[in-house]
């Protein structure tokens, strides 16, 4: 699909899918170079290495969607997340698989147009959140509470 409509393809939505590998992420983020909304949330995608994320973050600029929320992706680069940011004007959505929100403070710095967040998680101990904040137009925050037990 990437290979024979990369180049016209704007919105890739696949939810709950399987049966692909991060090779096949691979060549989207390569060949799909107009994409604005790419869409994986429950999906089950074999994982051969987080290389996929960084094609996205250098190649894709248009993307105003960017939803990975729920899957079993482990090698999910926080500076490839913030090179999205950065280089997608237009990005008012993001879902990501659940991420301690420390490791995101660098991409919320840069998220000046986000207006919605889903998968990071905080834990009982709000102080080590200080230097912690939402981006200027965040309207919509899906955070997940850990408590020790």
């Amino acid at each position: 699909l990437a290979k024979s409509r990369g180049r016209a393809l704007q919105a890739l939505k696949l939810d709950k899918c399987s049966g692909f590998s991060t090779d096949g992420l691979l060549h989207v983020g390569r060949l799909c170079r107009q994409l604005r909304t790419f869409f994986l949330e429950e999906s089950s995608i074999i994982e051969k290495n987080g290389q996929w994320l960084h094609e996205i973050a250098i190649n894709i600029s248009f993307l105003d969607t960017l939803n990975f929320y729920m899957i079993n992706l482990v090698r999910v680069s926080f500076e490839d997340l913030e090179l999205i940011v950065r280089n997608c004007l237009y990005l008012a959505s993001v879902k990501v698989r659940d991420a301690e929100i420390l490791d995101l403070v660098g991409f919320f710095r840069a998220a000046s147009v986000l207006e919605e967040f889903c998968g990071s998680s905080v834990n009982e101990e709000p102080e080590i959140y200080a230097a912690v904040s939402s981006p200027p137009r965040v309207c919509c925050l899906g955070l997940n509470l850990y408590q020790e037990q």
